[in-house]
């Protein structure tokens, strides 16, 4: 009768320990890839740093409230590099006519698959509840931004933050430069 309690306690146990060191060995060869942020290097082929360039390739340059992430894709069929999708409120117009909630693409995103968040160099994710100024081209209903020249965050709420980043671009727009971006002109970051 000890024996096989003894038998059965055993018999337990082994089979607890054994359903333990599964369950370890099933995490250890199904454990997800640890998270990594890259950076991809953009490549313009204009001066995307001269903002009269930028306005004189730009459709639309305006004020707008990130509403919402509206989705994320693949930036082409035979490419894996993400873009991700935003509903913007426009709350005001430099160039163009826009007006209510739009979708603007910005180029990086999260890979799930890999555990990835990639990103243009320079280029933070827009966030929501956070206002921009955005510099966009529109293709197919989506308006495409320049990372890092074509989403300005506003700095801090400030308005006089906020009036000088519209000033610049209200001049930028009476002065683009509308022809210089088929050009090719060289890129020279960090100009002052």
């Amino acid at each position: 009768m000890i024996t096989n309690r003894i038998a059965i306690t055993l018999s337990v146990a082994s089979l607890f320990v054994g359903a333990i060191v599964g369950v370890l060995v099933m995490q250890l060869l199904h454990r997800d890839p640890a998270f990594l942020v890259t950076y991809a290097d953009p490549r313009h082929a204009f001066d995307v740093g001269d903002d009269r360039v930028l306005a004189g390739w730009a459709d639309n340059v305006f004020t707008g409230k990130v509403v919402a992430k509206a989705g994320q894709e693949a930036i082409s069929t035979s490419s894996k590099f993400p873009i991700t999708l935003w509903s913007v409120e426009v709350t005001s117009n430099i160039k163009g006519n826009l007006t209510g909630a739009i979708t603007v693409v910005q180029q990086g995103g999260y890979l799930e698959d890999a555990n990835t968040l990639t990103l243009m160099e320079g280029d933070a994710l827009l966030a929501p509840d956070h206002e921009y100024l955005f510099v966009s081209r529109g293709r197919q209903g989506r308006h495409w931004v320049v990372p890092a020249y074509g989403d300005i965050p506003f700095m801090d709420g400030s308005v006089e933050g906020n009036a000088s980043l519209r000033d610049r671009w209200q001049t930028a727009v009476k002065n683009q430069l509308p022809d210089a971006w088929k050009k090719h002109l060289e890129y020279t970051p960090n100009r002052d």
